[in-house]
């Protein structure tokens, strides 16, 4: 028996996660039967109602509220036998089902009676936690017909399950106290009594006899009955902890911003996404890397060499070229083949099965991990301590650890070129090396790869954003975002951009960005990159600081004299000088042959000729 399992307490809490598994066994059956009754209780009312014949199928309409007479009449009659269909239009769970299988698989009609997230992907009763199981008896009112308890109550046999195991599940110890594990256990003896139907059904019969003699002590508890049951609650973990990441990344992953002058206006990122050209680059016998021309166009050549998993894949591209939207929109792509919900949904890539095999993705941006150099700290802090309360958080970071150890997980670093380590030691962040089943996808800019330290046989893959595949279409879908009716179209646009010798700035999709932006808010432009940055710089300041400044007619760079920059503070106008020269540094493309100390004699001269 594992040591943390030898007080009397830790005993009590295996009873009562033995007991859970045991009644859980006992109503997936009951549920499996009773939802292949529920399934032809609709087929009569089809034939009875509406004629329609019992061998009638469909296995095509994936939208079942616009579909053929049967799958819209079994929608109908899904939608009017749940129980919260009329509290503000709750309803069934449309989005775990396969609305194409309903005339085949009477567990898709189950799965529409579960919460929301989780169980997408569970074919069969066998395949369901308690939970979900509980929750399709119950929210069915046509079970009433198998109950004798009256489940229209607010407290009746299937609610108090359901929140006694709950309790279990998200209790932050292995300790039960004795007065505790008695409750649960009759708690769950008051269920499988239920007279109507399980009193006599022989899996519950089975399962009430194990947990008597469970809660007396007079059943023989094996080594292998513990393991079982520790590996069915680690996965159960892991299962909870999934659905809480997709949660977590779907609310924090799922809109970009479409301004660069303003973070704020965002937009779901499905609406602007284009994909990115991502450039293979080889690494010569003499270390010098170059672009071989071939492009990536499918994750399974991202994270995989054949059938051996890469350990580190570099990402790199110039500021703008949209390296952290792929991060994003990576992270929404494994969200969608681990736990599908939309079958309309664009992937980056047409392999998003590839993304499947990784039970785990961990996102977490290197800006916003000042002082860290450990990957697994670096995901608590960015992850787990935004998921859980303080006291959940211990147990899931050693779960974290566990998953990182024994799962296949992809770990997204964005952002390297933003990060030291605070010891100066490590080039990249720390992954121990027991995490060998990790793939760590790795952005930054071209000149942090020149950092001697990176070795080139730490790097298994290295791709270079070399822009979008359809400028085009992100002007359109810029434009769709930007403006509730069509006032101004993708014509007038491209007219302007070709009138004003614009065109090579839509080559970033940052500088289209702006350009789509400054033309939206009728500035006009005259085809100087300088110009754009200027107006940057002058919408930066405004928001920033109310009070409005020019420019003396004498200050030495004229460029800025026309802008009615905000300059309250000697400060703002340090930081303008600063964003020039670092900017004229990368349109030169010679930012990262630069030495450290140049920059510093640069920027001390540029700064010098200030007032």
């Amino acid at each position: 028996m594992e040591e943390t399992l030898r007080t009397k307490e830790a005993q009590n809490w295996l009873k009562c996660m033995l007991a859970m598994y045991k009644t859980r066994d006992a109503i997936s059956e009951l549920a499996s039967g009773l939802f292949e009754k529920f399934y032809i209780h609709i087929r009569g009312i089809l034939h009875d109602d509406h004629h329609i014949s019992v061998q009638k199928t469909c296995t095509t309409c994936r939208d079942p509220k616009q579909g053929c007479s049967v799958c819209s009449k079994i929608c109908h009659l899904i939608w009017d036998s749940h129980r919260f269909k009329d509290v503000n239009l709750k309803g069934p769970s449309w989005n775990n089902t396969d609305s194409t299988q309903w005339c085949t698989s009477s567990w898709e009609l189950a799965k529409c009676y579960m919460p929301s997230t989780g169980y997408k992907d569970k074919p069969s009763a066998d395949n369901t936690d308690f939970n979900g199981i509980i929750n399709a008896l119950y929210n069915c009112i046509w079970m009433q017909n198998f109950f004798a308890d009256d489940l229209r109550l607010d407290n009746n046999i299937c609610t108090e399950a359901r929140k006694q195991v709950n309790k279990l599940r998200h209790i932050h110890s292995t300790n039960i106290a004795d007065d505790g594990m008695i409750s649960f256990f009759d708690c769950l003896l008051n269920l499988l009594n239920d007279a109507r139907h399980l009193k006599g059904f022989k899996p519950a019969v089975d399962a009430r006899i194990y947990l008597i003699k469970l809660k007396q002590d007079t059943l023989q508890v094996s080594e292998k009955m513990i393991n079982d049951t520790m590996t069915k609650h680690y996965e159960d973990k892991k299962e909870e902890f999934r659905i809480d990441l997709i949660e977590h990344y779907r609310k924090t992953k799922s809109t970009v911003s479409i301004s660069p002058m303003t973070e704020g206006l965002d937009k779901h990122i499905v609406d602007v996404f284009v994909s990115p050209i991502l450039m293979h680059t080889a690494t010569e016998k003499n270390g010098c890397r170059r672009q071989t021309g071939n492009t990536v166009k499918q994750y399974k050549h991202i994270f995989f060499n054949d059938s051996t998993h890469h350990n580190k894949v570099f990402i790199q591209g110039e500021p703008g070229m949209g390296k952290t939207t792929f991060c994003a929109k990576l992270v929404l792509d494994w969200c969608e083949a681990v736990s599908s919900e939309n079958h309309e949904y664009r992937p980056t890539f047409s392999d998003l099965e590839t993304l499947k095999e990784f039970g785990f993705l961990f996102s977490i941006a290197l800006r916003d991990s000042e002082g860290q150099n450990e990957v697994v700290k670096m995901i608590k802090t960015q992850i787990i301590d935004m998921i859980y309360t303080e006291n959940e958080r211990t147990d899931f970071y050693n779960l974290l650890q566990n998953i990182m150890k024994n799962e296949l997980c992809i770990v997204v670093m964005d952002g390297l070129n933003e990060w030291v380590d605070p010891s100066k030691k490590h080039v990249t962040p720390i992954m121990v090396s027991c995490h060998k089943k990790c793939v760590a996808l790795i952005s930054t800019r071209p000149w942090k790869m020149t950092d001697e330290r990176i070795k080139d046989s730490e790097i298994d893959l290295l791709l270079e954003v070399a822009g979008i595949t359809d400028s085009d279409e992100l002007t359109k879908n810029m434009l769709r975002c930007l403006q509730n009716a069509n006032q101004k179209t993708y014509t007038d646009f491209m007219t302007y951009v070709e009138e004003r010798q614009l065109l090579q700035f839509l080559a970033s999709p940052w500088l289209q960005s702006l350009l789509v932006n400054l033309w939206m808010d009728n500035t006009a432009l005259s085809g100087s990159l300088c110009e754009l940055n200027c107006l940057l710089l002058d919408r930066l300041f405004k928001k920033a600081n109310a009070k409005q400044g020019y420019f003396p007619e004498e200050h030495p760079i004229q460029c800025f004299f026309k802008y009615k920059i905000y300059r309250a503070t000697k400060r703002n106008s340090i930081c303008a000088w600063k964003g020039c020269l670092l900017f004229h540094l990368f349109i030169r493309k010679v930012f990262s042959v630069y030495q450290t100390a140049i920059i510093k004699v640069r920027i001390g001269r540029t700064l010098s000729i200030l007032p």
